[in-house]
C-alpha cells in the first residue's frame, strides 16, 4: 500500500519515477468496434480527450491481470490515433478510436482523478479489488452449487433408476405368482367341473338334491325322472309336485357354483332292489315253507 501511495504522489507531482523495465501494451483487436463503425458522437468524445490526463489500464481478460497507469500524450483526430506513455515517459500503448471506445465501454481504461486524496484513491482501488475478489468468490460459489445440483440430480436419477429396477423385479415376481395362481385356479375349476359332470351323470331317479328354489335357500328335491339321453332332469318336492327341471349342464353349473348339493344319488334304492332280486334267484330252489318261515 505504501508503494501505491508513493506512486500516486509521484504522479501528482509530475516527476518521473526511477527507470524500470516496461513491456509495450499491445491493444486487443475488436472486430465488433472498429474505426469505421463507431458513431460520430463516440469519435467526437474520444477526440475531445485532453492531453496530459492519466488513465488506469486494467485488462481483466488477461490471465496475469495486466495493470498499468498511462498518460495520454498524443490525440490525432485526423489519424484517429491515441498515444500513451507510462510514468517513465516511455511509449506504452497506441490505439485507434475504435479500440479506445471498446476499452472505455468495458472499463478496461478509466480516467484517474486527482481530485481525490491518495488515501481515497487507494481506498477506491482496494474496494475495486475487493469487488473483483467477491465476484470471483461468487462465481466459484455458483460453480460449486451447480456441481452440487448436478451431483444431486445424478443421485436422484440413480435412485429413481434403482427404484424402477426394483419395481420391475417386484412386478415380475407378482406376475409369476398371478400366473401360477391362475393356472391353479383353472386346474381347480376344471377338476370341479369334471367332478360336477361326473356327479350329475351318476344321478338316478329317487336321488335327493338341494336346489335353489327360493333366493338364499336350498330346498331338498327328489329326482323323479331322467329324460332319455340324460338331457333333462325333473325334480319334485316332498308332496310329489314338480318344482324344477334342469339340463345336465345347468345342474353341473349349480354344483360348481355351490348353489346345489347332492344328498343322495339314488344308488341306495338300486342296490336294495338288486340285492332283493339276487336273493330271490338264490333261494328259488328252497321250499315255500322255508321262504315263508313256517318250517318247524
Amino acid at each position: 500500500m505504501m508503494d501505491v501511495e508513493q506512486e500516486y504522489i509521484a504522479l501528482r507531482s509530475g516527476e518521473p519515477s526511477t527507470p524500470c523495465e516496461f513491456n509495450f501494451i499491445s491493444p486487443r483487436s475488436n472486430k465488433a468496434i472498429s474505426t469505421q463503425s463507431i458513431e460520430q458522437s463516440a469519435a467526437s468524445k474520444i477526440a475531445s480527450l485532453e492531453l496530459g490526463e492519466w488513465y488506469l489500464f486494467d485488462d481483466k481478460s488477461e490471465s496475469d491481470e495486466k495493470t498499468a497507469r498511462l498518460k495520454l500524450i498524443m490525440n490525432s483526430p485526423h489519424a484517429e490515433r491515441l498515444l500513451f506513455t507510462n510514468h517513465n515517459r516511455r511509449k506504452a500503448m497506441q490505439v485507434d478510436y475504435g479500440q479506445m471506445v471498446s476499452y472505455m465501454e468495458n472499463e478496461t481504461i478509466k480516467l484517474l482523478s486527482f481530485a481525490k486524496t491518495s488515501r481515497e484513491a487507494i481506498r477506491d482501488h482496494l474496494q475495486d479489488i475487493l469487488r473483483t475478489v467477491n465476484e470471483q468468490v461468487k462465481k466459484e460459489r455458483l460453480a460449486t452449487q451447480e456441481k452440487e445440483r448436478k451431483a444431486l440430480a445424478r443421485k436422484h436419477r440413480t435412485a429413481r433408476k434403482s427404484s424402477r429396477v426394483a419395481d420391475l423385479s417386484r412386478q415380475k415376481i407378482v406376475s409369476r405368482l398371478k400366473k401360477k395362481r391362475s393356472i391353479a385356479l383353472r386346474r381347480k375349476t376344471l377338476q370341479k367341473r369334471t367332478s360336477a359332470v361326473k356327479a350329475v351323470a351318476q344321478l338316478h331317479p329317487d336321488a335327493w338334491v338341494k336346489l335353489p328354489l327360493m333366493v338364499g335357500t336350498l330346498t331338498p328335491c327328489k329326482l323323479v325322472a331322467v329324460m332319455p339321453g340324460g338331457e333333462r332332469y325333473i325334480f319334485a318336492n316332498r308332496a310329489g309336485i314338480k318344482v324344477a327341471e334342469y339340463s345336465a349342464r345347468q345342474l353341473s353349473n349349480l354344483l360348481i357354483t355351490e348353489n346345489s348339493e347332492i344328498l343322495d344319488t339314488g344308488d341306495e334304492f338300486d342296490r336294495v332292489l338288486s340285492n332283493i332280486i339276487i336273493g330271490l334267484r338264490h333261494s328259488k330252489t328252497q321250499s315255500f315253507d322255508t321262504l315263508s318261515g313256517e318250517v318247524a
